[in-house]
């Protein structure tokens, strides 16, 4: 895997859902507030934020970004899921 300024910037998307989500559950045990703040915050980052902030060169796909923050959520409400504390 050739490792690209897409590919980073994807997994640094990852990583960001997934902590969020992990952050949040620490205050509410409730899987769908955790849900819904970071979709919202993923929502207003990547259509909104993004726009006004980057440049042309480095902005990538809205998205393509937007799902990868998803796919870190998804990620992070499985592993606590099955948490073993």
């Amino acid at each position: 895997m050739k490792l690209t300024l897409n590919t980073v910037s994807q997994l640094a998307h990852v990583g960001w859902g997934a902590f969020l989500t992990l952050a949040i559950l620490l205050y509410s045990p409730h899987w769908y507030v955790a849900a819904g703040m970071v979709t919202g915050f993923a929502a207003i980052k990547e259509f909104i934020f993004d726009k006004l902030t980057e440049d042309k060169a480095t902005q990538g796909s809205d998205v393509e970004d937007f799902l990868f923050f998803l796919l870190g959520l998804d990620a992070a409400l499985v592993l606590h899921k099955f948490k073993t504390v």
